[in-house]
């Protein structure tokens, strides 16, 4: 497709939007990044107060030895382009594999302090602070137990893996992947800043379940494992919910489940667990995000909503409330409130090419069918052309790598404020490609900022 033909293709999708605003929205200016994007986040500037920028860990292949190295680069996506302010600032280069960002943010999403290092190992996890002097230190450790596996090469040594706990003004905590003890029960190391040992928490299926996702929650303040189960293998087999409370076990029988239910997201796809007060009544609830669909994509979204008093554990309804999203979308966020009405709202990526807006309704329907605005955030993907660079989530201290890969493609990094004029911006993550003869070559990636309708 010509430049121009886009050009035509984007004016007459917006002007389908319902409620799209006026035609003519241009593609944002793009700010190349030196490699594979790893991971980002938008975070506070450690050294310049309330300013929102992007924190991008980067894979590159220019290490000191020829090896690739892994750096963490600070990217303010509104300074003049082509100033040096402009240019990825490296702060943290070098770091080890299995290394991930870990945000402090705020019940809206918004971030809430600097960036901080996930740095996961065999045997032990650590939180680094990338600014502090003479390079990061680490400001809390989680020792790891070790499993040895035998392979045709000898012995390979591995830990289960690592999540950062999240909660915004309250201690930092991590917590190990649930480990499989026998058919039914679960175990997680529990550490929090200022504890001297790790603790055990004992989780009891209902059934002889495999856990095929895992996200560790706050709930109302109280913190829970949610897991997606599995009982058998198969291209239609939708997974099974359950919601643990995450508190150190009196014995190892493990506690039951505070929910278990039957989803519609299939075990093949990618999904995503999220807390967020779905329908307005100030209390979170349990959201479900999952894709759908062998030919014809989808976006479900499942809110599963949460009935207990102030004060008391959390307690959910049995049946979710569903909506089915028609199209493939690339990347979403699920949780802020961008209509203003004090539902939180979906935003997604659909083809790699569209930004839409589908409000929270509150009902039955967690989100509305029907966007509200649509606008254009970049060109298509050039007809057959391959996914050559991969989304690269790191979780884990699994082996020493860490890292969970999925399919690759533009990505939504996040959704603030970044100018103080009240109106919020979404920054994009995009591959950049160049095509030599026949064959497209990954070259890195681009960041880029547009305003929210």
């Amino acid at each position: 497709m010509t430049r121009a033909a886009w050009s035509l293709a984007a004016l007459l999708a917006v002007a389908a939007a319902p409620g799209a605003p006026p035609a003519g929205a241009a593609t944002p200016p793009e700010v190349e990044i030196p490699g594979t994007l790893l991971d980002g986040a938008l975070v506070l500037h450690p050294d310049r107060s309330g300013l929102t920028i992007v924190a991008l860990l980067v894979r590159t292949t220019d290490g000191p030895d020829g090896t690739p190295s892994r750096d963490l680069y600070l990217l303010d996506p509104l300074a003049p382009p082509g100033s040096a302010a402009a240019a990825p600032e490296l702060v943290a280069p070098g770091l080890p594999e299995g290394t991930g960002i870990v945000l402090d943010a705020r019940p809206d999403g918004s971030p809430a302090g600097p960036p901080q290092l996930l740095v996961a190992r065999v045997g032990r996890a650590e939180v680094l602070d990338p600014s502090a002097p003479g390079g990061p230190a680490p400001t809390l450790s989680l020792p790891l137990p070790r499993r040895a596996e035998r392979t045709a090469r000898g012995l390979r040594l591995e830990s289960p893996a690592v999540q950062a706990v999240p909660g915004h003004g309250t201690p930092l905590c991590l917590a190990t992947e649930p480990e499989a003890h026998g058919r039914q029960r679960l175990r997680v190391l529990l550490s929090c800043s200022g504890q001297e040992e790790p603790e055990e928490v004992w989780a009891l299926l209902p059934g002889a379940e495999t856990v095929t996702e895992a996200r560790f929650l706050r709930l109302d303040g109280t913190p829970v494992l949610a897991a997606l189960t599995r009982t058998k293998l198969g291209p239609f087999v939708e997974q099974d919910l359950r919601v643990f409370p995450l508190a150190a076990s009196r014995s190892r029988a493990g506690e039951p489940p505070l929910l278990a239910a039957r989803t519609g997201c299939p075990m093949w796809r990618s999904a995503e667990l999220a807390s967020a007060d779905a329908d307005g009544d100030g209390k979170d609830d349990l959201v479900l995000l999952c894709e759908k669909g062998l030919i014809d994509q989808e976006l479900r979204v499942e809110v599963f909503r949460n009935l207990a008093a102030p004060g008391e554990p959390p307690r959910f309804e049995r049946r979710s409330r569903a909506v089915n999203v028609e199209g493939e979308h690339d990347s979403w966020r699920y949780g802020a409130d961008l209509t203003g009405d004090g539902i939180p709202d979906l935003l997604s990526l659909r083809d790699g090419q569209f930004l839409e807006l589908r409000a929270g309704s509150g009902g039955r329907r967690p989100v509305d069918g029907r966007p509200v605005w649509s606008v254009p955030a970049g060109p298509p993907e050039e007809p057959g052309e391959e996914e050559d660079e991969h989304r690269v989530e790191v979780r884990a201290g699994s082996d020493g790598g860490g890292v969970r890969v999925t399919r690759g493609g533009p990505r939504l990094l996040g959704v603030a404020d970044l100018d103080g004029d009240g109106a919020r911006e979404v920054v994009l993550y995009r591959p950049v490609r160049k095509r030599q003869g026949e064959e497209t070559v990954w070259r890195g990636g681009a960041v880029s900022v547009l305003p929210l309708p």
